[in-house]
């Protein structure tokens, strides 16, 4: 009797296994992510979504603008590469800079800056049109 039990349970997981695994393979695969890659039409590149970099806090707006865009890099590097590292690449570039600090240091006021693109792939360059 316990054989006969063993048995029909094991063979009741292995019909749902299977059932399970038939159910996830019949669903098309979507071949999209996150970081779907995808043609920036006015330039004809390679394009990813948009990454955010957020920066310290600085002395200064151009300082605080300065460490979003090595945080947005940072970023990129990790997730994407490379390839898609370089700023003046990108696509949809936006910024934003506030004041953080509520007084002043020896009378310097604290910013923070927030910067958010879309990583673009450069494009190769003929060497025939630097001559």
């Amino acid at each position: 009797m316990y054989r006969y039990f063993i048995l029909l349970l094991a063979m009741l997981m292995a019909t749902t296994t299977v059932a399970a695994r038939d159910k996830h393979r019949s669903k098309p695969r979507e071949d999209s992510t996150a970081s779907e890659r995808r043609d920036d039409r006015g330039r004809g590149r390679v394009c990813l979504d948009r990454v955010r970099g957020l920066g310290t806090q600085w002395i200064g707006e151009q300082g605080a603008l300065d460490a979003a865009k090595k945080d947005w890099m940072e970023r990129v590097r990790y997730y994407h590469g490379e390839t898609f590292l370089d700023l003046s690449h990108a696509a949809d570039f936006a910024k934003r800079c506030g004041r953080v600090s509520i007084g002043e240091v020896a009378g310097q006021v604290l910013y923070r800056c927030e910067i958010e693109a879309r990583p673009c792939k450069g494009s190769f360059e003929s060497l025939d049109a630097q001559k």
